[in-house]
């Protein structure tokens, strides 16, 4: 794999910014919330989502989890990236799963709480 290549590098910092954009336009879209109408009332909006939230994080980890090579051979394509880093991708495909599953556990605050009180009490 050449690191060095072009194609990945332009790759990469494409993935970085949607990344880094996504995360601002949530915390922005957060923050105005809360100043708008207080944390109390966004929390309370929240736990009332709740119920259709979580299921639409847990299905899109499904989602990509089984479109993964699908969508690293678009990307290869889109990117003209070299063969070796197409496998490479490919071959992280349950490292990445593995990393969403632990961000999704640890942004779910409900979730911790049950873990931590059923393992405490056993």
């Amino acid at each position: 794999m050449n690191a060095a290549h072009p194609n990945i590098k332009r790759f990469r910092r494409f993935l970085l910014t949607v990344a880094l954009a996504a995360i601002t336009m949530v915390t922005v879209a957060i923050i105005a919330l809360v100043l708008v109408y207080g944390l109390e009332t966004v929390q309370s909006a929240w736990d009332s989502a709740r119920f259709v939230v979580v299921p639409v994080k847990w299905t899109g980890l499904v989602i990509a989890a089984w479109f993964w090579p699908v969508m690293v051979d678009q990307a290869a394509t889109r990117w003209h990236l070299t063969p070796a880093y197409r496998d490479w991708l490919l071959s992280i495909r349950w490292q990445v799963v593995a990393l969403w599953l632990a961000l999704l556990a640890l942004s779910d605050h409900q979730l911790l709480y049950e873990l931590i009180h059923r393992g405490a009490s056993s």
